[in-house]
């Protein structure tokens, strides 16, 4: 076991700021390899540990959006976004990012399904939408750090 259970065992305010950073970082590198699963445990962890990381609500609601389309993960989906815009620790160039993703997450919802290609139809294309709010070139949340 690398990592306390932050719900059962008293952690120091440093070492779980870390543990979210490091779960971030992990959620990342499995959002870029298509592997939703583990991205989400990874990204909801990390708020576990850390409530305030805006990257660990955002990446919860990436790794939904990255899964095959369901009502309840569209329901999480909108949830997560919600969670990283209310994120005090939000920089102000991330809210138009955040706010697109929320939007599109309450479309799917909205629909109740998703408008966009199955997973299994169209597996990279459709994870690789989501990666693109994820990952931009121009973006200040395109390191996989936490800040």
């Amino acid at each position: 076991k690398l990592l306390p259970d932050p719900e059962e065992e008293p952690v120091e305010p440093a070492m779980r700021k870390e543990a979210a950073v490091l779960l971030c970082n992990r959620a990342a590198a499995n959002m870029a390899l298509g592997k939703a699963v583990p991205a989400l445990a990874d990204a909801q962890l990390a708020a576990d540990f850390d409530e305030s990381n805006w990257k660990a609500h955002w990446r919860t609601g990436i790794a939904f959006m990255m899964m095959e389309p369901r009502i309840e993960r569209s329901e999480k989906a909108v949830a997560a976004f919600q969670r990283t815009l209310d994120s005090p620790t939000l920089p102000a160039g991330e809210r138009a990012n955040a706010t697109e993703a929320l939007e599109r997450a309450r479309y799917r919802l909205h629909e109740g399904r998703d408008a966009l290609d199955m997973p299994d139809m169209a597996a990279s294309r459709y994870a690789d939408r989501w990666m693109d709010l994820t990952i931009r070139p121009d973006s200040p949340g395109r390191h996989l750090h936490s800040d």
